[in-house]
């Protein structure tokens, strides 16, 4: 991935982060909960880039491609690899969309009440 892609969603994320702490700070959830997601989130991105740095360096670039001939190729490539290259992939796929279930899942949970005024609970 390029540095400049991860620097752009670097700093979405943490605009991400800011918000997703202000509001459950406003919901009244305790500091180490809101790290906690905060740094789920984080986590999430960190195994995202690393899956996609391993898919990219097993399968390779096809050469003289475009995105269209790249998305084309893409499944005979993935076929042409190794059983463990492949459980490996998956599994890696699999960790990643269970922390994002498991990410979603806690910030309904935090977040689904409403705002509480200060002082009230």
């Amino acid at each position: 991935m390029e540095p400049s892609f991860l620097v752009v969603v670097g700093i979405a994320l943490l605009l991400l982060s800011a918000m997703i702490g202000v509001r459950m700070a406003a919901g009244g959830a305790p500091r180490r909960r809101i790290a906690v997601v905060i740094g789920e989130l984080w986590l999430v991105l960190i195994i995202w880039t690393a899956v996609f740095r391993v898919i990219g360096v097993t399968i390779g670039a096809p050469v003289g491609e475009g995105g269209l001939g790249e998305l084309r190729n893409l499944g005979s490539r993935l076929a042409s690899l190794t059983g463990a290259a492949r459980m490996g992939i998956a599994a890696g796929v699999l960790v990643s969309v269970a922390l994002v279930a498991h990410f979603m899942w806690c910030l309904r949970r935090h977040m689904c009440g409403g705002i509480q005024p200060p002082g009230e609970e």
